[in-house]
């Protein structure tokens, strides 16, 4: 793909806000070297990257990736034989193997988390051997030799301190015999090239026989080392040369160390410029709350609420981003924006041109995570002035000689995006060039996408299969654009409305219209309507929206309630049936069994009388069941009082349904109490719940509700699940609904954030089947889009 498409859609300035995010050089220089890829599996497997390590950043532990340093140089010098290294430059290399010993542990404790980052991760060497022995040589905070580094170190600095403090010894004690004769500037033992000296007077220079090291800047003060340390100093300075050399060998060992292993540690550092060059997308995919869209290779351009990303990092909270809507490449492939000037057509050419651009790049785009985006093979754009000094070219010139390239280059998979089409000549012959050039490219079958202001381009669009309208919305009442994209209408240019509004007269707007003609006038006035009917038929649209999504909710409750109660109604006929059934066999058993005794007696008078006392004891029987249900029956009201209060965990007798239940809730404004009656939760009048006399309920078998005593009064009617599984998360909305709704909150909030949209769908689902969720939906872009569930509570 060309790069000057980069600098065209402005790509490069998202280039340079992304090199500030890399934690070292190594992934900024990969971000230099970003590319559009044409391979869709490649493409997948680089958002995917960014998207694991996106969910890290937002869920998971923190990503060691800090201290990693770029050592490219570092190990490009070790690739010399004998070469070693200082300390300020073993320092960097160990804070970088300690990042890849980090990294390669983070990844294989959560090996089915990142399965692709994994993978790089298992490239990843330790090198714990090499990071011990560096760190056990040289002091990482201020890069000197420990003594531990060799025996023979240990016993080098031994000797030299021993021999300094023979000097300063002997030094003190002419420091006072000098020092009482006034032959010293000061009372101090100094060093000077590397000796220890005294700070002798320049008059007395004679006085102190020894060696002059120094002198001030005022040549009243000699810096003399006395004969007497000569030798001492001597020695003192063989045995730093021997220091110095001893340091010498020991960083070549550790230089060696690293020398062994460098084809694997050149692997390593590979790997870790491209976890901070991925940790750098997955950064800018928080800051511009991006996702993963998904892909396909048939030119299908699927673009669900997207954003401008430079408007989106502006972060303006004066000017909230206007999203996109788009669908194009199955039923037409070119697409003509038309609308008023500064109505966002540009934007909206930049926002679908560096949205594809951005997803072949591997990065994430700020838009729905439902987005469907084509992997084009190039991408084609000439936006704004093209007007050439260099070339002596005019802009139209310049604009035909751009188009002329893309109609030789363009193919199939492609996409491309022209600025005003057909602009800076006669606006015939320009509206000409421009249909035929559509029609070009409109045969060739790429996704081609253009703004104008040519009303016949509008008319073509309309009438060519394989082309369609499309428009920015402007609020003809304020004169002010909405930044509204609508696809399948043509927009009005609104030039007499902006011209009055900018302070030109009526009168003079008028004789334009007059000069323009009826035709013209006409089909602006056409299209002026048509906007202002949209607008209507849009806001009526969103109304019965509403209205529709009200009307589900109560049918959905409605049939939850019939569903309840039918399952109520089928459990006490079950009961009925079961207990007729067993009295039916009772009876027959008896009458069974008195035939075949009266047959075994032969009819004797004492027989006859025996079987009709069974069978009036079974009529007994019958009766007293009887009796045993009409009184259940009346007990609502036979046996209980109405309640003027409950108290949470009471047992109530439910009048309306002749049910037991536990109270859950005190009432609320409307006198609604919420109670568990079997495996239901609902919310009944005050007036329909009645005390159950504790000496009934002892001969009542034993059917209480089990009520969870964890359930808590809450404070917030939001629950954040975001980094949960699925189970877990389904798991907590299941409680937090159930405080909700002892709390008295009709309406909550669900944040499952976006991610891959596994946990939103499952507890969706979970959702679908709760007998009290009334209704969801998604809070307004601005208030957390689709990473927030807003739930209405029946």
């Amino acid at each position: 793909m060309n790069k000057n498409i980069f600098a065209t859609l402005e790509f490069d300035k998202i280039i340079d806000h992304l090199t500030q995010l890399p934690v070292s050089s190594l992934g900024k220089n990969l971000i230099h070297k970003i590319s559009s890829l044409t391979d869709l599996s490649l493409v997948k497997q680089h958002l995917s990257e960014t998207t694991e390590l996106r969910e890290i950043l937002d869920f998971d532990d923190p990503f060691p990736l800090s201290g990693m340093q770029d050592i490219g140089a570092v190990l490009k010098k070790i690739q010399v034989q004998g070469s070693f290294l200082v300390p300020e430059e073993l320092v960097p290399v160990v804070h970088t193997l300690e990042v890849a010993r980090k990294i390669k542990s983070y990844f294989y404790e959560r090996s089915e988390k990142y399965p692709l980052l994994l993978k790089i991760a298992r490239q990843v060497q330790s090198f714990k051997s090499i990071e011990d022995e560096i760190n056990r040589c040289v002091d990482r905070s201020n890069f000197n030799i420990f003594d531990r580094a060799s025996s023979n170190l240990n016993k080098i600095r031994r000797s030299i301190e021993t021999q300094e403090a023979q000097i300063r010894k002997k030094l003190a004690s002419m420091l006072n015999a000098f020092s009482s004769k006034g032959y010293l500037q000061e009372n101090l033992i100094v060093v000077r090239n590397s000796r220890l000296v005294l700070m002798v007077k320049d008059e007395h220079r004679g006085k102190v026989k020894g060696l002059v090291h120094d002198q001030s800047a005022t040549g009243a003060t000699l810096f003399v080392e006395p004969i007497e340390t000569l030798e001492l100093n001597n020695k003192i300075r063989a045995l730093k040369t021997e220091e110095r050399k001893e340091i010498e060998l020991i960083l070549l060992k550790l230089t060696d160390l690293l020398r062994e292993q460098l084809i694997e540690i050149d692997q390593t550092v590979d790997c870790l410029a491209r976890f901070d060059f991925i940790y750098a997308k997955a950064k800018f995919s928080q800051e511009i709350n991006g996702c993963q869209p998904a892909l396909n290779n048939n030119n299908k351009l699927e673009i669900i609420k997207g954003k401008h990303p430079l408007l989106v990092l502006r972060n303006d909270s004066n000017r909230s981003v206007v999203p996109l809507d788009l669908i194009m490449g199955e039923n037409f492939k070119t697409l003509i924006i038309s609308g008023p000037n500064a109505g966002g057509k540009t934007v909206a050419l930049k926002t679908i041109g560096l949205l594809c651009l951005m997803t072949a790049c591997g990065l994430h785009i700020p838009a729905d995570p439902s987005s469907n985006i084509a992997v084009f093979k190039n991408i084609f754009a000439t936006i704004g002035d093209q007007q050439s000094i260099e070339n002596d070219l005019s802009t139209f010139s310049s604009h035909v000689a751009t188009l002329r390239e893309i109609v030789d280059k363009a193919e199939k998979h492609d996409l491309v995006i022209i600025d005003e089409i057909g602009a800076g000549t006669d606006p015939d012959e320009g509206a000409a060039l421009a249909i035929a050039l559509l029609e070009e490219l409109t045969s060739i079958g790429c996704n081609t996408v253009v703004s104008t202001h040519q009303g016949a381009l509008k008319v073509f669009a309309h009438e060519t299969v394989g082309v369609e309208n499309g428009s920015m919305e402007f609020n003809r009442e304020t004169l002010q654009p909405s930044y509204n994209f609508r696809l399948g209408i043509p927009g009005s240019s609104y030039a007499y409305e902006i011209a009055n509004r900018l302070g030109v007269s009526e009168r003079i707007t008028n004789r334009a219209k007059e000069l323009l003609g009826s035709k013209k006038n006409q089909l602006e006035t056409l299209l002026s309507d048509l906007e202002k009917r949209m607008q209507k038929y849009s806001s009526l649209a969103n109304e019965l929206s509403i209205k529709q999504s009200n009307l589900d909710s109560l049918i959905k409750l409605y049939e939850n309630k019939t569903t309840q109660f039918r399952e109520n109604e089928r459990s006490i006929k079950n009961d009925s049936i079961e207990k007729a059934e067993q009295i039916l066999k009772d009876a027959n058993i008896t009458i069974e069994r008195t035939i075949r005794q009266i047959k075994e007696e032969q009819a004797s008078r004492e027989s006859i009388k025996k079987a009709h006392e069974r069978i009036r004891q079974q009529q007994k029987n019958i009766s007293k069941e009887r009796e045993q249900l009409d009184r259940k029956k009346k007990e609502g009201t036979a046996k209980t009082q109405q309640l003027d209060k409950v108290v949470i965990g009471q047992e109530v007798f439910w009048q309306r349904y002749q049910s037991n239940g536990i109270v859950m809730s005190e009432p609320d404004a409307s006198g609604r109490v919420l109670i568990q009656t079997g495996k239901y939760k609902v919310k009944v009048p005050m007036n329909e719940l009645f005390a159950i006399k504790t000496v009934d309920r002892k001969k009542q078998p034993s059917s209480r509700v089990s009520v969870n005593v964890n359930l808590k009064q809450l404070k917030t009617n939001e629950i954040d699940i975001r980094g949960f599984r699925v189970e877990e998360g389904i798991e907590a909305v299941d409680k937090f609904l159930d405080e909700a709704i002892m709390s008295g909150f009709e309406q909550v909030y669900i944040i499952h954030g976006k991610g891959t949209g596994s946990l939103r769908k499952g507890v969706y689902k979970f959702l679908d089947n709760h007998p009290r969720v009334k209704s969801k939906s998604y809070p307004d872009w601005n208030l957390g889009d689709t990473g927030m569930t807003v739930v209405i509570l029946s």
